[in-house]
This record gives structure tokens, sequence and C-alpha cells, in this order.
């Protein structure tokens, strides 16, 4: 057997093992939201209602290694400028940091200090910028909106690099048509980054 049929040979058993496990079903991430389960969920949030069999309450029982995402409603002010400094502060934001200390990335729906960006000094503005980047560098980052973290791939073939691209997007799930390909690379990468690759019944428009 030559070279060209043994290396043509391996990429379709490659090929074969990703669909079967594409055709797996993906088990639902659980997301720990920071709020008591008794309490209204802001407009940002609402999209969290569709997510209830999937969904934990900081005031219930968890741990950091069960929990796939971790959504804060509201960073205030004072929570931010103590979290920037390391400062733990109430239980609510010992837990926070505790989170961000195992090397997990917390989500934010909203910092409160963006709210007075029009009418506060700039310098002070400026001021809780950096403790915003510094949070940055902590691991937080702010959630987009449900539809963000859903995106349709139009290509034929998903690589490694659209996988990396698709995770600096903050890209949870990643749509894709019954023909498109993956390759081994982008699948493991996907793995990795917990992105969900998610084939379309209707395919890809």
């Amino acid at each position: 057997m030559s070279m060209a049929m043994d290396l043509e040979k391996l990429v379709q058993d490659i090929s074969r093992l990703v669909l079967n496990e594409l055709r797996q079903p993906q088990a639902q991430k659980t997301i720990l939201l920071f709020a008591r389960r008794n309490k209204d969920l802001p407009q940002a949030l609402q999209w969290l209602k569709n997510k209830e069999n999937c969904l934990a309450y900081v005031d219930d029982s968890w741990s950091v290694d069960q929990i796939d995402r971790f959504i804060f409603p509201c960073l205030s002010i004072d929570q931010m400028v103590d979290l920037a400094m390391g400062k733990g502060g109430s239980k609510l934001m010992s837990e926070l940091r505790q989170v961000l200390l195992s090397g997990k990335k917390v989500e934010i729906a909203e910092f409160e200090y963006q709210q007075f960006e029009q009418s506060a000094p700039s310098a002070l503005i400026q001021l809780y910028k950096k403790y915003h980047a510094t949070l940055e560098e902590f691991g937080v980052r702010t959630l987009k909106t449900e539809r963000e973290f859903s995106c349709r791939f139009t290509g034929s073939v998903v690589t490694e690099a659209d996988i990396a691209q698709a995770n600096n997007d903050g890209v949870s799930c990643l749509e894709i048509s019954k023909r498109c390909c993956v390759t081994a690379l982008a699948f493991d990468f996907a793995k990795q980054q917990s992105i969900e690759i998610q084939r379309i019944a209707g395919g890809v428009r």
C-alpha cells in the first residue's frame, strides 16, 4: 500500500472518529449565578430562565469543579475596587475571589461604574477603567448576550484557527451544517476550551 493511500485511510479514520464524537449528545453546561435563588433576574439575564435545569445559585450547595460557567449580575464600584485589590470583603465576594483563585473565569453582566460614564469626571472613570482592566487580568470578563454565545459557522471546514477565533469572541457553542467537516485538532481544541460544536438539522443559512 502506498504512502498516499495510507494517509487517505488515516484521514478517513480520523474523520469517522470525529463524526462519531459529534453525534454523541452534548452535556449541558452548569451555570452558577452569583445571586439568591428567590431574587428576580435583571433584564440582561432573563435568558437564563430557559436554562433552569442547569442553573445553580450562590446559595445552593456547589463546588468550583461542578460548574462550567460563573455569572455575576452586577459588580458594584466598591466590589470592583476591593476585588481588584485582592480583598474578599463580603461572603459573596470571598466566594467570587475563590473562583478566580481556582483559575476559572467569571462573567460580569454589568459593571456599575459604566452607568456614570457620561456624568462622572473623566479622571474618576479612567481610574475605574484601570480597576476593570486589572480584573480582566484576573479572569473577569464582560458577559455577552446569549445570541453572541451561540455562533453559526458558514464555512465547509472548521479548523483550529476557527475555534481560537470563536474562543476569543466568547462563543460557547459553534453551530455547523451537517456537511461541514471538523479537523481533529479543531475538535480537540474545542473540547479544551469548552466550546460545544453543534450540527444544525436544517443546515447553516
